[in-house]
């Protein structure tokens, strides 16, 4: 403890590379990206389609433009429904940059992708669904498959 003019303040080593919090910027606009960024608030950014399409710009370049700006993970959501479409689009997002991250629907093929995410070192998350027996296989499939967090 540290005492200055009767307060007390604790002293934390905490090494510059580790934070407490971080912070995911849920947008596609790289100007608000650019911005967050300056003050050192985006870690990561959860893109998907929906966000991107009111840019009006293509996915594909707001994506690349995006992982120049943030070092954390940026999420790249599949928009198809069969593994090997999913797959297909998951292979192709991963080569683009290190730090892109694939989300995958939680449906019973997109848990298949995902352990064959996994098995290829594609780095995953998962959109989650309202349904509660999938969301019971999701847990179960991670329990198997071990997939790679974002962070």
């Amino acid at each position: 403890m540290v005492r200055e003019g009767g307060t007390r303040y604790a002293v934390i080593n905490i090494p510059a590379t580790e934070r407490l919090m971080k912070f995911f910027i849920d947008t596609a606009d790289v100007k608000e990206i650019r911005e967050a960024a300056s003050m050192g608030l985006v870690d990561g950014v959860p893109t998907n389609p929906s966000l991107v399409a009111r840019t009006g710009r293509k996915f594909k370049d707001v994506l690349l433009e995006i992982c120049d700006l943030v070092e954390g993970p940026v999420s790249a959501a599949v928009v198809s429904t069969t593994h090997d479409e999913m797959m297909k689009e998951a292979r192709e997002y991963a080569a683009l940059r290190s730090n892109i991250v694939v989300k995958i629907p939680l449906l019973a093929e997109g848990l298949k992708a995902v352990r064959t995410c996994t098995n290829e070192g594609i780095k995953t998350n998962v959109t989650p669904r309202p349904e509660r027996r999938t969301a019971l296989h999701s847990s179960a499939a991670w329990t198997i498959s071990r997939p790679t967090a974002c962070s």
